[in-house]
Parts: structure tokens; sequence; C-alpha cells
């Protein structure tokens, strides 16, 4: 080998090097959660004492939204899903352990249990998503979520039900803005899941 091609491998080396260091990262897509609580105003101390227990039931969904994929629209009646952007799980298991905390938190049972459970209970929730799309045919854009109630007492008799519907307008029209859209959705929503058994359990 010449010295004219030695020192033109010794420059081909750095550029590769150099090239790799520049060539485009590849981004994978983004994951995003449903996890914010809403703050439940406490019983009062006049409150009579809640002595029930609640059994809540794993949260169910639609099949179009029972995926990980997040779903938009941008003409009435035809969902699509986004190719880079998705839930790190499906809606109904992100909306589980929300729903237990918040019920919890609120004061409003002596216990709140979930399945498996085998001891007595006084009260069931099913919940189901009907709902959870990105409505980009709207103005503004806007997060539409629908929540199916049913509360039913120990034999499995349904004793209230109610269809709870948030429609939070979106900051940008982007996936992002949607996801921070359906967490402020959510919140509202678990907030009238409360107020709906407090009156349901009476």
């Amino acid at each position: 080998m010449t010295w004219m091609a030695n020192v033109v491998c010794g420059l081909c080396v750095p550029m590769l090097a150099g090239c790799t260091l520049l060539a485009p990262v590849r981004i994978e897509g983004q994951k995003h959660v449903l996890s914010k609580l809403p703050q439940v105003p406490q019983p009062s101390s006049h409150a009579k004492a809640r002595k029930s227990v609640l059994l809540v039931s794993d949260p169910t969904s639609d099949p179009a939204f029972d995926t990980t994929q997040m779903a938009y629209s941008v003409r009435p009646y035809r969902i699509a899903y986004f190719a880079s952007h998705e839930w790190l799980d499906t809606p109904p298991r992100m909306l589980a352990p929300l729903l237990v905390r918040t019920l919890r938190d609120s004061g409003a049972f002596a216990a709140v249990v979930v399945p498996p459970y085998a001891g007595r209970f006084d009260h069931v929730l099913q919940t189901r998503i009907i709902d959870l799309e990105q409505d980009f045919a709207a103005e503004p854009a806007t997060l539409r979520l629908r929540v199916r109630l049913e509360a039913g007492d120990s034999t499995g008799r349904v004793i209230a039900a109610r269809d709870i519907e948030v429609h939070e307008p979106m900051r940008e029209r982007t996936p992002e803005a949607g996801a921070v859209a359906a967490n402020d959705a959510v919140a509202d929503a678990l907030s009238q899941v409360v107020a709906f058994l407090r009156h349901a359990a009476g």
C-alpha cells in the first residue's frame, strides 16, 4: 500500500466515525399514562359514619378502547389510532388503581376492596369506558371521555346506573395535549364517581 493510500484510509476512519455520531437517532414511539387524581372533599365531621364495604370490579371498555393504541377522530363516526403515540397500558387497567385510590381517599366507605375478594361486601361498582378519544373535528380539539357506572348490592341487583360524560378542551391539536386533557377528564370523572356512589349507597 502506498503512502497516499495510507493517508486516505487514515482520513476515512474518523470520517466514518463522525458520520455514525451525526446520524439521526431513531425515536421510538411515545407512551402516555393516565395518572391524575382528583381533589376529593372529605366528609364533614358531622356526616354519618360509613360502615359499608364497596367491591370495585375491574373496569372494562368497549373493544375500540381496550388497547394501548391512542384513538382520535377527524370526522364523525370514524376513529383512527396514532402511529407513534400510545398508552403505557390499556385505559381500563390504568383507570383501576386511580378509581380505587379515589374511593378510598373519599372516606365514603368503611373499606374499598378489589377482586379476588371472598369476604362480605355491601355494594359493588361496575365501570365501563365507552369513549376515550381525541376529537379533531371539534373546535377547539376536544378529548371525549364517557364512562358507564352501575352500582349494585351484594345480591347482584343494580340499584343505580349513570353515564358520566366529560368533554375536555385540548390546548393544542397534538397527541401530547390530548394525553394531558385525558388526565384532566379522568380526574373530573373520578370526582363524579364519588358523588354517584355517595348517593347510590345512601
